[in-house]
């Protein structure tokens, strides 16, 4: 019998935890094994603020790297993935997954095998508002969908 799946709140702490294996990033690779592997996963994360809720849809999210100024190491390593995988950096007019959503997923299921909606915070709604909205989309946590608060 599945269980209902968690809501987890990971904050994920500096920029350069993506690429490291530390104190912070070691007890993330454990989440994945204290819980059963999910369908897929809603992330909801601070860094995508609109007005009004907006949820991805694409089967493939393509990765922001919504964030500048960091050591340039991390830049390299970003630049250099992108074109290990013959990407171009260009900008488009949809959301993806925000640095909030992959530095902690690269840690938690490294594999990318598991589908992956990220939810905006629409920022028109009070806290009661957003906590209703939650309540409301609580069924997927029991269709093996745990929700993965991102913070800043």
């Amino acid at each position: 019998m599945n269980k209902r799946q968690p809501v987890l709140f990971i904050g994920h702490g500096n920029p350069m935890n993506a690429m490291s294996d530390n104190s912070f990033t070691k007890p993330l690779k454990k989440i994945s094994e204290t819980i059963e592997k999910p369908e897929a996963i809603l992330v909801i994360s601070a860094h995508w603020q609109t007005g009004g809720t907006t949820i991805t849809s694409s089967d493939d999210p393509r990765q922001i790297y919504d964030f500048y100024g960091f050591p340039k190491e991390l830049s390299d390593y970003m630049i250099e993935t992108l074109n290990k995988e013959n990407i171009s950096v260009i900008g488009a007019d949809y959301w993806g997954l925000d640095h909030g959503s992959w530095a902690i997923l690269t840690h938690t299921y490294p594999e990318g095998d598991i589908s992956v909606l990220q939810m905006s915070l629409d920022m028109n709604l009070d806290e009661y508002s957003h906590y209703q909205l939650g309540k409301k989309l609580s069924f997927l946590r029991d269709i093996r969908t745990p929700f993965l608060g991102c913070g800043i």
